[in-house]
């Protein structure tokens, strides 16, 4: 597979693995492509570097109603190169989204109108994670998963790159 890259801030770009440590903090779940944007991460961080990533449990938010993300799906994302303008699960999460559990969305009529804007707020969950889809993006990344785990409501994974990332 060609390399792809997801958007990083400028001075980001063309960096070489410098960072020790990366954290993303209930942001993959917002992003279309989420093994672009690990392969991204894994490219930034030096060898022996951590990623420590946070995703929300379904079960807590108002994605509860969706079906868990598959593994195949994101590889299906990836091998598209599906860009982070694509609405391509907009049905699914309107019909399947809990609004009673969501009032800051301001209703449903209000919801639709801001998640067609979704790439000018990023308010969507374009994809829901459990552990078994979790472990094998971040395998497919390139790093090893060290450690994985729930706190208040979340999913957290770690993992590390290695020599031969």
């Amino acid at each position: 597979m060609e390399e792809r890259r997801i958007y990083f801030p400028a001075f980001m770009r063309n960096v070489y693995p410098v960072i020790d440590f990366l954290l993303s903090s209930n942001n993959l779940e917002h992003i279309a492509n989420p093994l672009k944007a690990l392969k991204e991460f894994a490219r930034v961080v030096k060898t022996g570097g951590i990623v420590f990533i946070i995703v929300p449990q379904k079960k807590d938010t108002f994605d509860h109603k969706r079906e868990y993300t598959t593994f195949e799906h994101l590889v299906e994302d990836y091998v598209n190169n599906i860009e982070e303008n694509d609405l391509s699960h907009l049905d699914e999460i309107i019909e399947k989204h809990d609004y009673i559990m969501d009032p800051e969305c301001g209703g449903k009529k209000k919801f639709i109108e801001r998640a067609r804007k979704n790439i000018e707020n990023r308010c969507l969950h374009h994809h829901v994670f459990d552990e078994e889809c979790l472990k094998k993006a971040l395998t497919f990344s390139g790093l090893k998963v060290r450690d994985f785990g729930d706190v208040r409501g979340n999913w957290f994974i770690v993992g590390e790159k290695g020599e031969c990332t």
